[in-house]
């Protein structure tokens, strides 16, 4: 096959083996299939590419009447090279797959898992259980937090958005309110309802509404911090415990909808991740946990893993914005970098001292070509 095919005759009627499995909402229903060459001389290169196929037609080789299949796939995946057709095979059992582990897991909003009946409590299936940590906002307003556990020691998996629509990476997570269904004895999605939905910021350009079901997610963990025995009971203070992790918040019921008390909620999500995920060709091996009679290997190489930004690399990137310089100080770096900005002052140090009713900035400069400070120097 030469560079640009879109399409390719195999032996034998094979659409019954080929059915599309990727169905998107809104594009042409399709399957994706690897291409790819077994040379059996080792000084010929292996080929491989992914192509989506858009159609798949039984027909009859009008020369020798045969059975053949023709299959089209889509122009964006155009052969890259060229393909020796004696050596080439199609491989069909291809699923798309994220570096990382599924988690799961429940809260119950504003209230206690002791109000669950034992039946409920079970049906969490071992799945790790929570309860919000709950404050007021600033103007009074109700905030209700949940701390994705195992999330302070694995990144969360984001995931580029395809098709353009949001102007971030999505992270792989599900959150959907559940109601207990004493028929099957298990935690169901709640009827008529769509999962709640995940946008990176609940006030911004396109600020979420007060009956929003919308949700974003923080950096740190909100956890327990201290408990007190009093009277056979334990009295529980949850707080914010470190920056490492990720936290669902909801909105305020100006910006995005409040969850109501008592109600129960799921999450699935993603994760792993970052560089250490990029591995070559036939690099996996082993699906955990492991299913009888099922193997899995990478036929292509995986990209996209990235690790989190570094403090200097978001500086290097920020806009000009946070590049500014704002003429103003809160700690005391921030006030020796001020003295620092005079073209006499090559290096200064500052310092808090409380001096009787509030705290003073002291700021000592060390002036440029002298040992010591010249009175007429001034700092302005």
């Amino acid at each position: 096959m030469l560079v640009g095919s879109t399409e390719l005759y195999i032996e034998g009627h094979q659409k019954a083996n080929l059915a599309f499995d990727d169905l998107p909402t809104d594009g042409q229903p399709g399957k994706w299939v690897l291409l790819k060459t077994n040379p059996t001389d080792a000084a010929q290169p292996q080929l491989s590419q992914l192509v989506r196929l858009i159609t798949v037609t039984n027909t009859t080789d009008p020369v020798f009447n045969k059975n053949i299949t023709h299959l089209v796939w889509e122009d964006e995946q155009a052969l890259k090279n060229e393909f020796d057709l004696t050596i080439l095979s199609v491989r069909g059992n291809i699923v798309p797959a994220t570096a990382g582990k599924t988690y799961g897991a429940y809260f119950i909003v504003e209230d206690s898992l002791n109000t669950l009946t034992t039946a409920e409590l079970n049906a969490f299936s071992g799945l790790p259980a929570g309860e919000t940590v709950n404050r007021a906002g600033h103007d009074g307003s109700d905030i209700h937090l949940f701390t994705l556990p195992h999330s302070s020691t694995v990144p969360m998996v984001y995931l580029e958005d395809e098709d353009e629509t949001h102007q971030y990476n999505l992270p792989e997570i599900v959150l959907e309110e559940v109601v207990y269904d004493t028929t099957t004895s298990s935690w169901m999605p709640k009827p008529f309802t769509e999962p709640w939905v995940y946008t990176n910021a609940l006030v911004g350009v396109n600020s979420s509404k007060p009956t929003d079901k919308h949700f974003t997610l923080d950096d740190g963990s909100w956890q327990r911090v201290v408990g007190y025995q009093r009277t056979g009971d334990e009295f529980v203070h949850r707080d914010y415990a470190m920056n490492n992790g990720i936290t669902i918040r909801f909105g305020d019921g100006e910006f995005g909808r409040i969850p109501d008390k008592g109600k129960v909620f799921r999450v699935r999500y993603r994760l792993g991740g970052t560089r250490r995920s990029n591995v070559a060709t036939d690099t996996l091996k082993n699906i955990e946990p492991k299913i009888s009679g099922v193997g899995v290997t990478n036929p292509l190489p995986s990209s996209g893993g990235l690790d989190a930004e570094t403090p200097a690399e978001l500086r290097q990137l920020a806009t000009d914005a946070f590049k500014a310089v704002t003429y103003r100080a809160v700690r005391p770096e921030d006030y020796a970098e001020a003295a620092e900005r005079l073209p006499w002052v090559q290096k200064a140090g500052s310092a808090f001292r409380w001096t009787g009713s509030w705290l003073t900035a002291f700021v000592t400069p060390d002036p440029k070509d002298t040992v010591y400070l010249e009175a007429e120097k001034v700092l302005m």
